[in-house]
């Protein structure tokens, strides 16, 4: 498989996970702009929502994150904590979203394990978390960045999410909006 057709499959598995397309540019890869934009609602179902999730989705060889997050993976599904951000299997990232934003518990008390790991995290998470950044700034609505991560020789995909996005998005999702 080529690996245009490796990211673009990436894109395409993550857009259909939050219910909606991936978005194309066309031909101008000189325009930066988010792979992902979600809508919570029809996402989960919600129908009392306007907040959006950004997903910058990335497709690589080489994350050392995917290596950690399999080191320590076991029965429950589980949050990785490494420094300011938490790591989550997209396959779970509904549990991980409802629990965290929707009745506004305390990520800490989640009914998913969490494993807080003493090491620096990779920067490739701060410079996607940066272009996600950039355009849920840019979102009218409460509007989430994250990214979504996929590893060529793994079948996990993973889901970043920066600890003050979480605490800046919380207060501003309102189910009856």
């Amino acid at each position: 498989m080529s690996s245009n057709k490796s990211w673009k499959d990436h894109e395409r598995y993550v857009a259909k996970y939050f219910k909606t397309n991936r978005r194309v540019r066309g031909q101008d890869f000189g325009i930066s702009d988010i792979e992902i934009l979600a809508n919570v609602a029809d996402w989960l179902g919600w129908d009392k929502t306007n907040a959006t999730i950004a997903v910058e989705c990335k497709y690589s060889k080489k994350f050392t994150i995917h290596n950690l997050y399999q080191k320590l993976k076991h029965k429950r599904p589980f949050i990785l904590k490494i420094g300011p951000y938490f790591i989550v299997d997209l396959e779970f990232f509904d549990m991980f979203f409802a629990n965290a934003i929707a009745v506004n518990q305390d990520i800490m008390d989640s009914s998913m394990d969490i494993i807080e790991v003493d090491k620096k995290q990779p920067m490739y998470l701060d410079d996607y978390r940066t272009q996600a950044k950039k355009y849920a700034d840019k979102e009218i609505n409460p509007c989430l960045p994250i990214s979504c991560l996929a590893k060529a020789s793994c079948q996990t995909r993973l889901v970043s999410v920066h600890i003050n996005d979480l605490e800046l998005f919380m207060p501003k999702f309102n189910l009856e909006n």
